[in-house]
């Protein structure tokens, strides 16, 4: 796919063409820029290369969330337990995405990096990070709100300018024509027919919030799946439920992000972890390729434990089981029907939400002292 693209966009051909054989590009055009060096190679050679930079870039990840929590005043040894937590959580999310040769381990590994300069009060470094993320996959441009919250107007219209560079230099490239073309058929069919709450993939292994409201509280299914349904409320009180929860969601992020506008103290290092659970539940799409992004949330969760007593250490205590659970549902382990059960009753759905929760109550807790 990334490299039909890259040969597309250089070539001046459209690059949402569907073609036999080969899955659909439903990324931005930049995606194509991005991945074209992996289209001066033949095609099996591309993709031994690119499970390759995925294979390191997996050691990489774990070496940025070390670097992020340190940062923090976490001690070593903290930061070593909790990584290897978040390891045994995530690992098949990685192994997915290494196996399924899927450009999520890059986008993470931009969205770390901006992260990381974020905390260093580089901020060019940052924005540039956080843009190139955004161009391969939209979702990352929750981390544009977090820079943007946290700056001035000149942030603004530096977000803005380097987000109008990623979606020029296509253009030139494919040529004018092509590449307005392309742009105007990601907007409509991609962008605006999510925002329009167009159709929605019910696939057992699709983890967003969308899909699983829909699986639970609707008749509704994927073609040769079963039926997930906990209570059937019909489609249009799904959709209602799914867009409350939405305003809610948006309310609280732009909430949480600007209750740490002022004090970039320990907690200001959990917003990273919201906004990477908002970018998965509020995707279209969500599968377990995508799901390696919960390393960072799954991490920060560990270190929850250092802010908690009493009654809230013992919830602590309940999830870090039900995440280590969960980590172990894999279909050479539990068979084939009790993992696609696992995925339709959206149990990776679920673990997000807790994590959420629970670094919303944290915050709370910790904006009241």
């Amino acid at each position: 796919m990334f490299w039909q693209a890259g040969r597309d966009l250089w070539g001046g051909s459209p690059l949402y063409e569907t073609r036999a054989g080969l899955r659909d590009f439903l990324y931005p055009p930049f995606s194509a820029l991005f991945f074209s060096l992996y289209s001066l190679f033949p095609f099996k050679i591309a993709v031994f290369l690119m499970m390759l930079t995925n294979f390191a870039l997996w050691f990489i990840n774990f070496k940025f969330l070390r670097e992020i929590f340190l940062f923090f005043s976490f001690s070593a040894l903290e930061v070593r337990n909790a990584l290897i937590f978040s390891f045994i959580c995530s690992y098949k999310f990685y192994w997915n995405n290494l196996m399924m040769v899927q450009s999520n381990l890059i986008v993470f590994t931009f969205c770390l990096l901006g992260v990381y300069h974020f905390f260093l009060k580089k901020e060019n470094y940052a924005i540039s990070f956080f843009s190139i993320a955004t161009s391969i996959k939209v979702t990352p441009i929750f981390f544009f709100f977090w820079v943007v919250f946290h700056g001035n107007l000149k942030t603004f219209l530096k977000c803005i300018g380097m987000a109008l560079l990623f979606i020029v230099l296509p253009i030139l490239i494919s040529g004018i024509d092509q590449g307005f073309s392309d742009i105007h058929f990601y907007a409509n069919d991609f962008i605006l027919k999510y925002l329009s709450g167009g159709e929605v993939s019910m696939s057992y292994a699709n983890q967003a919030l969308i899909s699983a409201i829909f699986r639970a509280f609707s008749n509704m299914r994927a073609v040769g799946e079963d039926y997930y349904t906990i209570i059937n409320l019909g489609q249009g009180t799904a959709k209602v439920i799914y867009q409350s929860l939405l305003v809610s969601l948006m309310l609280t992020m732009f909430g949480s992000v600007l209750a740490t506008r002022k004090n970039r103290d320990r907690q200001d290092a959990l917003i990273p972890s919201v906004l990477t659970l908002f970018m998965l539940l509020l995707s279209s799409i969500t599968w377990k390729a995508h799901m390696l992004a919960l390393s960072l949330p799954l991490a920060y969760f560990y270190l929850v434990k250092n802010y908690l007593s009493g009654w809230s250490k013992k919830v602590w205590n309940i999830g870090v089981f039900f995440f280590l659970s969960v980590a172990f549902t894999g279909k050479s382990i539990i068979g084939r029907e009790a993992q696609r059960a696992v995925g339709g009753y959206s149990l990776y759905t679920l673990m997000m939400l807790i994590l959420l929760g629970s670094f919303l109550f944290l915050l709370l807790v910790r904006q009241k002292r």
